[in-house]
């Protein structure tokens, strides 16, 4: 009987989780560049209103029934699996998910540094959450 030793036994382990890592890694660049992005389009005063306008805050009646700004956003309606994983509507789902601290802060590189750190301490992408 072949002895076979620890390295070897641990090669396919250390493979197999190294392709988990680094899926996971482009999972997370990829939501952290969409929601930096959404974040400017939504609060960027240079950025041209078409492109804002794909994007409609949820409103819900208060008591007085005046509608009051929400912070999750309307995901758009959709039919097929191709639109299904365009920007406006991953970006809108991806916000949803996120917490309001994050989506409250007041400027773009708070938004990414708090961002960044919500990714890295939940370490499944977010759409999946």
């Amino acid at each position: 009987m072949k002895e076979i030793n620890q390295d070897e036994q641990l090669e396919g382990y250390r493979s197999f989780r190294t392709a988990l890592l680094i899926q996971s890694r482009a999972h997370h660049r990829r939501e952290y560049h969409i929601l930096g992005l959404l974040y400017s389009l939504l609060h960027d005063v240079g950025v041209p209103g078409y492109l804002r306008d794909c994007f409609q805050y949820r409103t819900m009646p208060d008591a007085r029934l005046r509608p009051r700004r929400v912070l999750d956003l309307m995901v758009p309606t959709y039919n097929s699996t191709a639109y299904k994983k365009s920007f406006a509507v991953m970006a809108a789902r991806l916000w949803n998910l996120l917490p309001d601290a994050i989506r409250e802060t007041p400027s773009i590189a708070t938004f990414k540094r708090q961002l960044k750190y919500h990714i890295l301490a939940d370490p499944r992408p977010l759409r999946w959450a």
